[in-house]
């Protein structure tokens, strides 16, 4: 009996089970900051900012998971939502066991900053996330996710009063991760993405041409880079300038976006770790002194 449990033991280290490729990243624009400078305070004005309503202006969310197991067939799922102006709150997600995409925009549907100063509040956060996982033999997995203010790029969505200087920063952080990389014995793969973009743009300061500031992080964290993880993190943000004596349209652009996949073209047969040599000499060992001592008797 014990000789049978020893050889059991030592099978049991031999037949541990491997790893699975996982591909996540996350994107994210944090502690957003709104200020409004009054260039010409003996004007008795008061600065503003306003957000313009419309589909166009909006924050929007979208989420996307894919899933392909040879022993259960595709799966999956998407979703969008857009809100009613910039600072609309709006949070999408997709959950499919260990893959999963979440986008959000966090705001408290403001419509004006009224008065020069800092603002805290209008904005909260723009930022998007996922994993892929795939533990089947020939499976694949994917994601994607994206948080946006405005719905479209190129639409404005602000109006800034006259004489007014708007600066806006955010903490960025965008991050990709690859748990293997690409491993050769079976050809799993995983790849991973994240990109953060800031842009400030509009009509020119005096109201004619145009001006703009613009920043971004991009991470691209490929199968062929290894395992492991990339990184960054820094304060994004510009400024835009009115030196007319009317009100100029504006946009702020804040997009969050990730994507990833894992596969899994066959799974290896188990390799020990150095631990697991030990127990498993031991357990060898122990076979062989049994059956030594056995035909002693």
């Amino acid at each position: 009996m014990k000789l049978r449990l020893a050889a059991l033991a030592a099978m049991m280290v031999i037949g541990a089970a491997p790893a699975h490729a996982v591909s996540s990243s996350s994107a994210s624009f944090t502690d957003i900051t709104f200020q409004l400078v009054d260039l010409n305070p003996l004007d008795a004005l008061t600065p503003y900012l306003t957000f313009i309503n419309g589909s166009s202006a909006a924050s929007t969310v979208s989420t996307n998971v894919s899933l392909n197991d040879p022993d259960t067939g595709s799966d999956g799922g998407s979703n969008t939502k857009t809100g009613v102006r910039s600072t609309t709150s709006k949070s999408s997600s997709q959950d499919f066991g260990a893959t999963t995409a979440n986008a959000s925009v966090v705001g408290n549907n403001a419509t004006t900053l009224n008065g020069a100063g800092t603002y805290t509040s209008a904005l909260s956060s723009v930022s998007a996330s996922g994993s892929a996982y795939s533990p089947t033999a020939g499976g694949y997995a994917s994601y994607s996710a994206t948080a946006q203010v405005p719905n479209y790029w190129y639409s404005s969505n602000f109006l800034l009063s006259a004489n007014t200087i708007l600066i806006v920063t955010a903490n960025g952080a965008a991050s990709a991760q690859n748990s293997v990389g690409y491993d050769g014995l079976t050809g799993s793969s995983e790849n991973s993405y994240a990109q953060l973009s800031f842009n400030l743009s509009g009509s020119g300061p005096s109201g004619s041409g145009s001006q703009g500031a613009s920043d971004s992080i991009s991470l691209y964290n490929y199968y062929w880079y290894g395992t492991g993880a990339q990184s960054d993190a820094r304060v994004m943000g510009g400024a835009f300038t009115n030196l007319s004596n009317v009100d100029l349209y504006g946009t702020l652009s804040l997009q969050a976006t990730v994507s990833g996949d894992s596969s899994v073209v066959s799974l290896p047969a188990p390799v020990p770790e150095p631990e697991s040599y030990a127990m498993m000499l031991a357990g060898l060992g122990a076979i062989g002194a049994m059956a030594r001592r056995r035909k002693q008797k």
